[in-house]
Order: C-alpha cells, then sequence, then structure tokens
C-alpha cells in the first residue's frame, strides 16, 4: 500500500524539530512507499523557507535528496526537477512549477514582472510574457 503524506511529515522529517515526530515520520518512510503530492512541496517549500529560514539552495537539495529515496515517488517527478533547476536561477520555486506545468508549446502570462525577467534566464521553459493593455499588439 503506498501511503500519500502530508507537509508536516515531510516538514518533520526534513527540519527533525520535533524529536517524537521525527522518529515517527523516519518510520513511515523507512516501511513504507511514500507518495509526495506535488501541492506538499510547494507548501514545504514555503514553510521551509517563511518559517524556518533555510535558504533556498538547501531546500532543493533536500528535495532532491527526497526524490533519490527508494520507494518515494513524488508526482510529476520530471516538472519537480525541472522546477529545482529553474529555482537555483532565482526563480520562485512555486512559479518554476507553474511555469513547469505550462504546455508543449505554449506561453505563461503573469503580471509579476520579476517573474518574466528570471524566467529569460531558463533556455528550456515556456515563454513568459506580461499581457499587454487591450488595443496594444
Amino acid at each position: 500500500m503506498t501511503v500519500a503524506v502530508d507537509t508536516n511529515l515531510l516538514v518533520r522529517l526534513l527540519v527533525a524539530d520535533d524529536p517524537d515526530q521525527t522518529e515517527r515520520a523516519r518510520f513511515l518512510f523507512a516501511t513504507s512507499r511514500i507518495f509526495v503530492p506535488i501541492t506538499v512541496l510547494i507548501e514545504c517549500w514555503w514553510v521551509l523557507e517563511a518559517v524556518y529560514r533555510v535558504p533556498a539552495g538547501q531546500i532543493a537539495d533536500a528535495f532532491r535528496s527526497l526524490l533519490g529515496l527508494p520507494d518515494v515517488t513524488v508526482e510529476q517527478e520530471r516538472r519537480v526537477l525541472f522546477a529545482l533547476e529553474a529555482a537555483a536561477t532565482g526563480l520562485d520555486f512555486a512559479d518554476a512549477l507553474h511555469l513547469a506545468a505550462t504546455p508543449e508549446g505554449g506561453s505563461f502570462a503573469t503580471f509579476d514582472r520579476t517573474l518574466v525577467r528570471r524566467a529569460r534566464k531558463i533556455t528550456d521553459a515556456a515563454p513568459v510574457f506580461e499581457p499587454p493593455a487591450r488595443g496594444v499588439p
């Protein structure tokens, strides 16, 4: 049986700030087939960065390690790997996942000018643009 995990389990596994919950999370990961939803990764990244002040590079390394664990499946692993590489260029992880989800041959529209600028550094990303004002080609 596969067990999907919530953000709090993943945070405990990575941060180990509660001995009881950390041990229980480790045991679950060691004895079960684990599925990590992409939404859990987004929330976990936010918690680690905003609450625990973990640098983005360390979070990316932790997520890469997670992807390498036996019996762990991460939803949309290819897109997650793309997002981890994009985040290394300065793109926000959630934005990178949004960009990774863009259909092949499509483009991504946003009002976030920082995202537009940073996405230009990613050669294999979909084109990112800010929608023009009405009537402006």
